[in-house]
């Protein structure tokens, strides 16, 4: 037992040894140095999201929002660049490594054979998160802010939606919770640039999405499998709101609409305003902004019918009237000190009021009761999130990123009236047996 207890000791100790000093060996050689650069479209515009690989090696990176590409410790040598994008062609590059020195290699993209590009082309928007999702370490999804903005989806709940594997639990018509693969909401995790934000309501641990105006958002990713860097307190998975980032050419975007509601004969306006710019020397200053808000005038008629072994129980008649304003403000800065150095500033705002009137009768079968139940009441809920963070490029082969983030969600009820009246003793002529039901005649 003691030989094989030395054996595997021995095994242990020669495997962390080929790990550690393998690669250390083999730089010792030739050295390393590193590769940068930023690669632009066929417009002449930047490319985010492309995967920048060395041929016959391991390493691989993808451009950032800038376009631009770092790889630390490349071994020195000629080597060979391979440039993807979905929807671009492939490209490649060959480049000599010198030892402790960076190289720097910019490359444009071309569209392969003939299309016809009509609006955007295909580096922003939807695209862009295509090749997110395919070169993400892990099981994702993400829609991005143009693929949002072509339905109706009045909060983030429901542009969540549109990714698959996800379904919602809605209130009032509205989504509310987000469900991953079946997965009931509260064992899901809710991040706003990648950082935990709570939950507005005491009780819940799941985060009620329907506070966040959609087109707040510039993506939406729904990790499906966790990564060493992410909270492990999410059993279905992570749905992150990244909110707008700065343009590389100016934006300007506004719209204004409305929904007509016949149950309670009155319109719900929206409207959302962003812009978006570069500025100052050498454009080193992006800002982007954007302001929404919407008033929604509903209401429904319900019947919830409860059964005990298949005779009737209770049977309750609802009529619902309610007003939700949803308000929010988004606002990115950045600035770009240089290749090396980046540093940004993003905030959050939103407000939801949910006004309901409620006129409820339940007809309780099994204790001889009729209830009727008065609610009116107004809840408030809040969510804010401040960061501020920056990339630094140290040496050949160290990139330092940090962030400092304040999330805070809270829910009020500033006003609430309810009543209720009891009748006892009532007698019911039920229609509703284990065996027979009057299709004709529905009632208690």
């Amino acid at each position: 037992m003691a030989s094989l207890k030395l054996y595997r000791w021995i095994t242990l100790t020669a495997v962390l040894a080929v790990g550690f000093l393998t690669p250390g060996d083999a730089y010792a050689q030739g050295g390393t140095g590193s590769i940068q650069g930023t690669v632009t479209g066929p417009a002449g515009n930047v490319v985010a999201d492309v995967r920048v690989s060395v041929e016959g090696t391991n390493l691989a990176a993808r451009t950032d929002d800038k376009g631009f590409y770092r790889l630390a410790t490349v071994p020195v040598g000629d080597h060979t660049l391979v440039f993807e994008y979905l929807g671009l062609q492939s490209a490649t590059a060959e480049v000599t490594v010198t030892a402790g020195e960076t190289f720097t290699h910019d490359q444009p993209l071309a569209y392969g054979g003939e299309i016809e590009v009509r609006g955007s082309p295909l580096l922003v928007g939807q695209a862009k998160a295509l090749n997110r999702q395919k070169n993400a370490i892990n099981i994702s999804n993400i829609v991005a802010a143009d693929q949002i903005g072509r339905f109706p989806d009045k909060n983030a709940s429901e542009a969540t939606q549109r990714i698959p594997g996800i379904s919602l639990l809605r209130d009032q018509g509205e989504g509310r919770y987000v469900m991953v693969r079946g997965t009931e909401a509260r064992l899901n995790s809710t991040t706003i640039n990648g950082e935990r934000i709570p939950s507005p309501e005491s009780d819940q641990r799941n985060v009620a999405l329907d506070t966040i105006p959609a087109d707040l958002l510039g993506a939406i990713e729904v990790s499906k499998a966790l990564t060493p860097d992410m909270d492990g307190d999410s059993i279905g998975g992570t749905v992150d709101l990244v909110t707008l980032r700065a343009p590389e050419e100016t934006r300007v975007n506004a719209a204004l609409g409305t929904v007509y509601t016949s149950l309670t004969e009155k319109n719900a306006p929206t409207a959302q305003v962003t812009f978006g710019t570069r500025f100052g020397n050498d454009k080193k200053w992006g800002f982007i902004g954007s302001v929404s808000g919407s008033d929604r005038k509903g209401g429904s008629d319900n019947i919830e019918p409860e059964y005990d072994d298949g005779e009737l129980a209770v049977l309750e008649l609802r009529d619902y009237t309610i007003r939700r304003e949803r308000y929010g403000v988004t606002a990115d800065l950045d600035f770009r000190a240089s290749d090396r150095s980046n540093y940004y500033l993003r905030g959050l705002w939103t407000n939801y009021k949910d006004n309901e009137q409620r006129r409820a009768k339940g007809n309780v079968v099994e204790d001889g009761e009729i209830e009727r139940a008065i609610k009116d009441r107004l809840q408030e809920s809040f969510i804010n999130s401040v960061a501020f963070g920056g990339e630094n490029t140290l040496g050949t082969s160290l990139v330092m990123d940090y962030r400092l983030m304040w999330n805070k969600s809270q829910e009020e009820t500033p006003d609430q009236v309810t009543s209720g009246f009891i009748q006892e003793d009532v007698e019911f002529t039920t229609n509703v047996t284990p065996d027979s039901i009057d299709p004709n005649n529905i009632q208690a």
